[in-house]
């Protein structure tokens, strides 16, 4: 699972709107809270201090997020856009080893009318008595780009039951996943081209 992350302008105090919550509170930070189900919860970690890392110790007044593998090792980065700033990278470094992952980037045939980024296009993964759901999207963010992979958070769940795609033009296939914490990218007219882990080199091209 992705966790949850949001970017919004700060108002001045004179112009703070009463929650409808406490669960709403402003200045509330997050933290995933998963259990070993892999069932995803959050809870509150307003006062861990610096624990949370230098990035989320400050505020910012923020309107687009984009999130990512950047440094492609096996788990999501936050690119925030700030008001009247440059942007923020939140790197983050060591999700990767907090359970394994399964990213998946798919190809679509535009010759059977599916756009060749796949946007539109569901994956379904199953593992550990789950299924988890993973959208191809455009956009997600004001005037941002997330990345057009799907991520999966598995947990300790190591294997991959079924891993299925229903491609925006309507057709529906599954494909074998032999293994997990790697990249794996899907070909809608050639299967899956490419399943390799975070520094793995490329296989040599035929000659």
């Amino acid at each position: 699972m992705i966790g949850l992350a949001m970017a919004e302008r700060a108002l001045p105090p004179t112009q703070a709107v009463p929650p409808p919550s406490p669960d709403a509170a402003p200045g509330v930070a997050f933290a995933d809270a998963t259990a070993a189900s892999g069932l995803s919860s959050f809870r509150h970690v307003s006062d861990v201090g610096g624990s949370a890392g230098e990035a989320l110790a400050a505020a910012w007044p923020s309107r687009g997020l984009a999130v990512g593998d950047v440094d492609r090792d096996g788990d999501v980065d936050v690119l925030l856009g700030n008001i009247d700033g440059p942007p923020r990278l939140l790197r983050n470094d060591g999700g990767n080893r907090a359970g394994h992952w399964l990213s998946v980037r798919l190809i679509g045939d535009p010759g059977r009318n599916c756009p060749r980024d796949a946007i539109g296009s569901v994956v379904i993964c199953t593992a550990g008595g789950l299924r988890r759901r993973g959208d191809v999207a455009s956009g997600r963010s004001q005037l941002s780009q997330s990345d057009l992979r799907v991520h999966f958070g598995l947990g300790a769940v190591s294997r991959v039951d079924r891993l299925e795609v229903r491609w925006a033009n309507g057709q529906s296939q599954s494909y074998p996943v032999t293994a997990v914490d790697r990249f794996v990218v899907i070909d809608q007219a050639r299967g899956i081209i490419d399943s390799r882990a975070p520094g793995e080199a490329a296989p040599p091209r035929p000659e």
